[in-house]
C-alpha cells in the first residue's frame, strides 16, 4: 500500500434545502491513484450521506471531480484515512 494525497471537488448536491459545492481533502492508504480517490470518497459519504448522490442515476446529478491524487511519504499513521469537507453554496464557486 502507498500513501496519497487526494484532493476533490463536489458540485450539484442538495444539502440542508440548498443547492452546496464542497471540497474534499485527505491522506488514505491505497494500492494505486483511482483506489485512493474511491477509498477518500467512501469515507466521505460515511461522514455526509448526501455525498451519495452523486451515485443516483440520471440527469442532472450531483458530480465529484478528482482535482488531485499525489503518492506522499511520511505521513504520521493517526492522519491516515481522515478526510476533510469544506461546504459552500454554490454561488460561492
Amino acid at each position: 500500500m502507498k500513501i496519497w494525497q487526494v484532493l476533490a471537488r463536489g458540485e450539484g448536491f442538495h444539502r440542508n434545502g440548498s443547492a452546496m459545492c464542497f471540497e474534499l481533502s485527505g491522506f488514505v492508504s491505497a494500492a494505486d491513484p483511482n483506489a485512493a480517490f474511491a477509498k477518500a470518497v467512501h469515507i466521505a459519504t460515511q461522514d455526509y450521506v448526501e455525498i451519495g448522490q452523486a451515485e443516483q442515476p440520471g440527469f442532472p446529478r450531483a458530480v465529484i471531480n478528482v482535482e488531485e491524487v499525489q503518492e506522499c511519504s511520511g505521513m504520521p499513521v493517526h492522519q491516515l484515512d481522515k478526510i476533510e469537507i469544506l461546504w459552500f453554496g454554490e454561488q460561492e464557486a
